[in-house]
C-alpha cells in the first residue's frame, strides 16, 4: 500500500491527519487504535510528505476557488460551500479542479474587461 492509499485507509477508519514539522497530529485521538498507531509510525516520512503533498493540493486549490469567486462576484455563501465541496476531493481531484477554477478566473476576467472570453489575442 503507498501513502496515497494508506492516508485514505486511515481517513477511512475517521483519522484525520496534519503535519507539524515532521510530526504527524492525529485527530479524534480517541478513535487512534494501537492497529493505526503502529502503522503510522512504521511509515511515517511517507505519511509527512504524503499529507504535506495534499496541504499544499488542498491550498492551491482554495487559492484557485477564491480567484474564480472574486472574479465571479460569488457571496460568502457560494465560496464556503465549494471550499467544503473542494476539501473533500482526492488529491488527484483537486488538481483537476484547481485548473478547471484557474480557467473559470482567466475567462470571467476577460469578460469583465469587455474581451470575448474565448477568442485568443490573434483575433482581437
Amino acid at each position: 500500500m503507498g501513502a496515497p492509499d494508506l492516508l485514505r485507509y486511515l481517513n477511512g477508519l475517521g483519522l484525520s491527519l496534519r503535519v507539524d514539522g515532521d510530526s504527524i497530529i492525529v485527530t479524534p485521538a480517541a478513535k487512534l487504535t494501537g492497529g493505526a498507531r503502529e502503522l503510522i509510525r512504521s511509515r511515517r516520512q511517507e505519511l509527512v510528505e504524503q499529507v504535506k503533498a495534499v496541504s499544499l493540493t488542498t491550498d492551491a486549490l482554495i487559492d484557485a476557488i477564491h480567484a474564480a469567486c472574486d472574479a465571479r462576484g460569488d457571496d460568502d455563501a457560494n465560496r464556503r460551500a465549494l471550499v467544503e465541496e473542494g476539501s473533500a476531493l482526492s488529491p488527484e481531484e483537486q488538481a483537476d479542479m484547481t485548473q478547471h477554477f484557474c480557467e473559470v478566473t482567466r475567462l470571467w476576467r476577460r469578460a469583465n474587461h469587455g474581451l470575448s472570453p474565448t477568442a485568443t489575442r490573434d483575433t482581437q
